[in-house]
């Protein structure tokens, strides 16, 4: 098994972002400093379980 230095994570609650180049999407920054996106495609309540 080839072993990666980079660990996938340390620890669940003292984590760290890896470095990344920043991008635009439809005007939108991802990545670099940019907070984290998250894109969902659904139209329902999803707190109607």
């Amino acid at each position: 098994m080839i072993s990666s230095p980079v660990k996938f994570c340390e620890h669940p609650f003292f984590y760290r972002r890896r470095p990344t180049h920043e991008v635009n999407v439809g005007g939108i920054g991802i990545g670099g400093d940019n907070p984290i996106r998250v894109q969902s495609m659904t139209i329902s309540d999803t707190m109607d379980t």
